[in-house]
């Protein structure tokens, strides 16, 4: 089963995923991407590091509608908000809504937060 998943990315996702025995290309821009997708053929699920998914959007999505499975991973040093902001998109575009709308704390909150802090002095 690992040998029909895969990881683009840097160095360090790579080795990651690769020491799990997934096939692993690493990828520092756009045209080493692009080979790395011409070179995956073969799998069937595919992790991809944020930022190069960010590149390789149009390919990614063309990919997507063949069947394939792309999953966008934060890199090594975090998120950079993209698949958030995708998954958020997507959510809007299905529902109709924003479930992922943090309501804005209300007047009572506020007050009872600094009334906390105050008996804490």
């Amino acid at each position: 089963m690992t040998n029909s998943i895969g990881v683009i990315g840097d160095r360090d996702v790579v080795f990651a995923f690769s020491s799990l025995g997934f096939s692993g290309f690493e990828v520092e821009n756009r045209e080493k991407g692009l080979k790395a997708l011409s070179s995956s053929s073969n799998l069937k699920v595919i992790f991809v590091e944020e930022k190069i998914a960010r590149e390789l959007k149009d390919e990614i999505d063309s990919l997507k509608r063949e069947g394939k499975v792309f999953i966008e991973i934060p890199g090594i040093r975090g998120s950079t908000g993209y698949t958030k902001k995708r998954i958020k998109r997507m959510v809007v575009n299905a529902v109709g809504m924003d479930i992922f709308k943090e309501e804005k704390e209300g007047k009572e909150g506020k007050e009872g937060k600094e009334e906390k802090k105050g008996d804490k002095k």
